[in-house]
């Protein structure tokens, strides 16, 4: 026969409390929110497409014939790449002093510059695509 084990009543409820903590839910710790490493490159090229933007509803004022056409579906392109860089809101610019055609080229070529540079220098993959196809998009346009 074995001996009888006695329990004292602290060593009972000592071993309640160790069961009833180790079957309390814990709550899954909050995790800081992660800054996107290219907000700086995406908000560059947001306001890139802002200013093309508005440079093309200057043009398309100014513009005769099959010309508006034309630049009208350049535009809802540039519209098409404001929407993939997360839909900001365009914001309105005064053009400058110089021939809205002229000076959309050469804004293309800056902006094709300037987006090929950040989608290098992009850290996400996606983010890197998106300024990368601009960039080849503005490139083509500005020839």
């Amino acid at each position: 026969m074995r001996p009888a084990v006695t329990l004292s009543r602290r060593a009972v409820l000592g071993l309640a409390a160790a069961a009833l903590a180790g079957c309390q839910r814990k709550a899954p710790r909050r995790r800081a929110p992660v800054a996107d490493p290219d907000a700086a490159a995406m908000a560059t090229a947001r306001q890139s497409e802002q200013q093309l933007l508005a440079m093309y509803d200057a043009a398309i004022a100014t513009a005769t014939g099959d010309t508006g056409d034309l630049l009208g579906v350049e535009r809802a392109e540039h519209a098409a790449h404001l929407a993939a860089l997360e839909g900001a809101t365009v914001a309105a610019t005064t053009p400058t002093s110089v021939p809205p055609f002229q000076r959309l080229t050469s804004l293309l070529r800056e902006s094709a510059d300037t987006l090929h540079g950040l989608a290098i220098a992009a850290v996400e993959g996606g983010n890197a695509a998106v300024l990368a196809s601009i960039a080849a998009s503005h490139t083509v346009r500005s020839r």
